[in-house]
C-alpha cells in the first residue's frame, strides 16, 4: 500500500452492516474500527438500501479528518459474467455497450438501469464483467460528498480480493471462492486468467454445500489439471460456520497493524480494498473525469486555474502581512508592557498569534515549488491539482498522464528538484473509459524549503 498524506477510510458494505476502518496517515496503521448494523431491507426497496442509509449516518462523524474514502461492496450487490473476447470493440463505448448486452441476456431490461465495468485480460482472454445498480453508486458518491470526504474507489469484493492475491492464483489452475452469509462466489484461474466465475446463493448454512458446489463446476470446467480443492476467503460470520472438508481450505485472515487479531478478522472485506486497491482486476465503479485524450485542454486549463489561484493567495499574504508589519511591532512592543485587564491580554496574545501565522507563510517558497511543480511536468503530464500542507511539510499532486511511464518519469524528475525531497506514488488508476487509457495519479512529496 502506497504511502499516504491523508487518512484512509475502508468501508464495506454488506446487507446486515457496514464495517469502518479508520486507517492513520500513511495507510499502514489502523486507527479505529466499527461494525455498524443495518436493519433488514423491506419487501419494496432494494436490497442495498439499508446499508446506504447506514452509510449516510455513519459517515458525518468521520468529516472532520478530511479522509480519503474506498467502497467495497458484498457479492449480494454486484452481479458477474466473463464474455468471450472479441476483436470488433474499438472503444470504450462499444465495451461498455458489449458488456451491458451481456447481461441483458440474463437479465433482461433490469440491466438498463445497471452500472457497468469490465476488466479486460489481454490477448483473447474472456473480459470480466461486473454490474451493479446505477442508483447504488450514485447514492454512493452522494453520501461521501455530502460529508466532506474524498471518493477514492468503489470496488467488489471480488476485485479487492483477486488483487491481493494475485500472486498465489498466477500459477498453475486454482480454484478460489469468496464466502460470506447467504452468498459464495466461486471464480477458477489459470496462470492468473479467469476460466470460470459463478455465483451461489446460500441458505444460512449453506456453506456446507460448498463441496458440492465444488464439484459440479469441476464438471462443467472441463480442465484436466484443475485442483480439487478450493482456497476459501471468508468473512468472519461465515467462518464461524464453515464445515469440516478435506476439500476446503481455509485462508486465514490478515493481520490488520493497530487492532488486535480477533478484533481484525471482522473487518477483512474493507481491508483487502484498502491494502489492493490497486492490481490486475479493474472494476472502479466510481464516476471518472475523462483524461488527457479528449479533455486534455481541460485539464491545463484546471492548471493553469490552480496556480493562478495560488499566486493570488500569495500575493493576498504579502498585501496582508505589509499592512500588519506596523502592527507587528506595535504589538511586539505593547507585550512589554501589563494590559489592562485579562480580556485584553487575551486579544493582544490573538493578535499576535495572527501576525505570526501570516508573516511565517509569507516565508514560504512559495514561487520556487510551484515552478518546480509545474515545470518538471512536459506535454505527456496534466496537472489537475496541486495541495500544499503546510503543518506537515508536504505537498500533494493530482494530475493524469499518457502512461504509468510517463507518471514515474515525472516523479523522477521531481526528486531532482532542490525544492523537493522524496516523492511517492500514493493510487494511478488507469482511465479505462478513455480510448487513449490515461493514467490517473495522486502523489505526495515532502517538501524541503518549509
Amino acid at each position: 500500500m502506497s504511502p499516504s498524506w491523508r487518512e484512509q477510510i475502508a468501508v464495506a458494505i454488506c446487507p446486515d452492516r457496514i464495517e469502518l476502518l479508520h486507517m492513520r496517515r500513511g495507510g499502514r496503521r489502523a486507527r479505529l474500527g466499527q461494525v455498524v448494523p443495518c436493519p433488514s431491507a423491506t419487501a419494496d426497496e432494494a436490497n442495498w438500501a439499508p446499508a446506504l442509509r447506514t452509510l449516510q449516518a455513519a459517515l458525518p462523524a468521520c468529516a472532520r479528518s478530511g479522509a480519503e474514502v474506498t467502497l467495497v461492496l458484498s457479492n449480494h450487490f454486484v452481479r458477474y459474467q466473463l464474455l468471450p473476447w472479441s476483436d470488433k470493440l474499438g472503444s470504450e463505448a462499444e465495451e461498455l455497450a458489449y458488456g451491458r448486452f451481456g447481461f441483458s441476456q440474463v437479465y433482461g431490461a433490469a440491466a438498463e438501469g445497471w452500472t457497468i465495468r469490465l476488466s479486460g485480460q489481454g490477448g483473447d482472454e474472456p473480459w470480466l464483467a461486473s454490474a451493479v445498480d446505477s442508483e447504488l453508486v450514485a447514492g454512493l458518491e452522494r453520501a461521501v460528498a455530502a460529508a466532506g470526504l474524498r471518493l477514492r474507489s468503489i470496488q467488489p469484493w471480488l476485485m479487492a480480493a483477486c488483487n491481493g492475491r494475485r500472486g498465489q492464483l498466477a500459477g498453475k489452475p486454482a480454484w478460489f471462492a469468496l464466502a460470506e452469509p447467504g452468498r459464495v462466489c466461486l471464480a477458477l484461474l489459470r496462470k492468473g486468467r479467469w476460466r470460470e466465475l459463478a455465483c451461489f446463493a446460500l441458505a444460512a448454512d449453506g456453506l456446507a454445500e460448498l463441496p458440492g458446489l465444488l464439484e459440479r463446476q469441476q464438471l462443467l470446467a472441463d480442465v484436466a489439471d484443475a485442483p480439487g480443492r478450493v482456497d476459501v476467503l471468508a468473512t468472519v460470520d461465515a467462518a464461524e460456520a464453515r464445515p469440516d472438508a478435506p476439500a476446503l481450505h481455509w485462508l486465514s485472515p490478515a493481520s490488520i497493524r493497530g487492532l488486535a487479531a480477533d478484533q481484525a478478522r471482522h473487518f477483512q472485506m474493507a481491508w483487502h480494498g484498502l491494502a489492493h486497491a490497486m492490481g490486475g482486476v479493474s472494476l472502479d465503479y466510481r464516476s471518472r473525469d475523462a483524461g488527457p485524450g479528449r479533455m486534455s485542454w481541460a485539464a491545463l486549463l484546471l492548471a493553469g486555474a490552480a496556480s493562478a489561484l495560488l499566486l493570488v493567495h500569495y500575493q493576498q499574504l504579502s498585501a496582508e502581512a505589509a499592512a500588519r508589519q506596523d502592527e507587528l511591532n506595535r504589538l511586539a512592543s505593547a507585550g512589554g508592557q501589563h494590559a489592562r485587564n485579562p480580556a485584553e491580554a487575551r486579544q493582544l496574545s490573538v493578535e499576535l498569534g495572527q501576525a505570526r501565522v501570516v508573516t511565517r507563510q509569507l516565508g514560504f517558497p512559495w514561487a520556487s515549488l510551484f515552478a518546480a511543480v509545474e515545470a518538471s511536468a512536459n506535454d505527456e503530464i496534466a496537472l489537475l491539482a496541486v495541495e500544499p500542507e503546510l503543518k506537515r511539510g508536504q505537498i500533494g499532486i493530482v494530475g493524469e498522464a499518457k502512461s504509468y511511464v510517463a507518471v514515474l518519469a515525472y516523479i523522477r524528475r521531481l526528486q531532482t528538484t532542490d525544492v523537493l525531497g522524496r516523492v511517492y506514488l500514493q493510487n494511478h488508476q488507469v482511465q479505462t473509459q478513455d480510448r487513449e487509457h490515461p493514467v490517473r495519479f495522486t502523489l505526495a512529496a515532502v517538501w524541503r524549503g518549509r
